[in-house]
C-alpha cells in the first residue's frame, strides 16, 4: 500500500505482542531500500492528558512585565512543559504567551500595559495533549515592584594567572522591579568566620578581577564544591559562596 503522508495508523495488532516497523519510499523510478527498523513497539493503554498545574501566582516585575509562577501537578512524569495565557481582568479575552512549552515553573510575561489589571492561567503539555486550564491567578495591576533582587548564581573562575584571577557569575533571575546597579563580592580565608568586601565600589559587570595586591598568589589549583567555588592560592584558601554576593539597587 502506498501512503502519501509520513504517518499511518496501524490496526488489528495483538495486545502484549511486540512489533517492529520499517518504511520504503517510492518515486516514478522505483522503490528505495527499507529504512532501519523501529525499536520494538507493543500496544498499551492510551495515555491520558496530564493534570493542570496549580497555585498560579503573578508577582510584580516592571512597568510592562509580570513574573508568573506555578506549582507542578502531583502526576508530572509525562509533562513536557506548560502553555501560559493572560487576559485583562473581567474581560475573558485570553491571549497565549508562549508558542513553545515552557519547561520551568516560572516565566516573565512581557508586553503588558502599565496600570492595567491582568489574570493568568496555565496548561500542562504532554505527548497525549494539553490539560485543562488551571485556576486563574489573583488579579494583579502591572507596575514596578519595589523589592530586593534574587541572588546571582553560577560563580565561575574565568582566568587564573600568577598575579590575578577573574571571577564571573550570572545575573539574578529576578531584578526586584528595577535594574541592578552592581555587585559586591565578599571573601574570607578558610578556617575563619570573618568576611571582607573585595570591592569598595559595586562592580558594574558580571565579572571581577582580583590582583596580587588583593591576596592572589601563584599556584592556582581549582576545585568545585556544592557550596560554591574554592580556590587554593599557595597557603591561602580563597572561598566565594553564592549566597554571599551582595547586590546594590538604585537608591541603596
Amino acid at each position: 500500500m502506498v501512503v502519501n503522508s509520513p504517518r499511518f495508523p496501524m490496526f488489528d495488532l495483538v495486545k502484549d505482542k511486540q512489533y517492529c516497523f520499517r518504511v520504503r519510499s517510492i518515486n516514478k523510478y522505483g522503490v528505495s531500500d527499507p529504512s532501519d527498523p523501529s525499536t520494538p513497539i507493543s500496544l498499551r493503554k492510551p495515555q491520558a492528558v496530564p493534570p493542570p498545574p496549580h497555585s498560579v501566582m503573578a508577582i510584580r516585575d516592571t512597568d510592562t512585565s509580570v513574573l508568573l509562577q506555578w506549582q507542578e501537578p502531583k502526576d508530572k512524569d509525562d509533562i513536557l512543559g506548560y502553555y501560559l495565557y493572560y487576559s485583562e481582568a473581567g474581560k475573558q479575552e485570553w491571549k497565549t504567551v508562549n508558542n513553545k512549552p515552557v519547561t520551568k515553573t516560572r516565566f516573565i510575561v512581557h508586553g503588558l500595559k502599565t496600570w492595567k489589571e491582568y489574570v493568568f492561567r496555565v496548561k500542562s503539555v504532554s505527548r497525549a495533549g494539553n490539560s485543562r486550564y488551571s485556576d486563574e491567578s489573583h488579579p494583579i495591576v502591572v507596575k514596578s515592584a519595589i523589592n530586593v533582587p534574587s541572588s546571582p548564581s553560577a560563580i565561575t573562575l574565568l582566568l587564573c594567572t600568577g598575579s590575578e584571577m577573574v571571577l564571573g557569575w550570572r545575573a539574578p533571575f529576578y531584578n526586584g522591579g528595577n535594574s541592578v546597579r552592581g555587585y559586591y563580592l565578599d571573601q574570607k580565608e578558610k578556617g575563619t568566620e570573618m568576611w571582607r568586601e573585595v570591592n569598595v565600589k559595586p562592580a558594574k559587570e558580571k565579572q571581577l578581577k582580583e590582583t596580587e595586591e588583593a591576596g592572589v598568589t601563584r599556584n592556582c589549583l581549582a576545585g568545585w564544591s556544592r557550596f560554591g567555588y574554592r580556590e587554593r592560592l599557595g597557603d591561602l584558601h580563597y572561598e566565594v559562596h553564592k549566597s554571599f554576593i551582595k547586590l546594590l539597587l538604585p537608591g541603596s
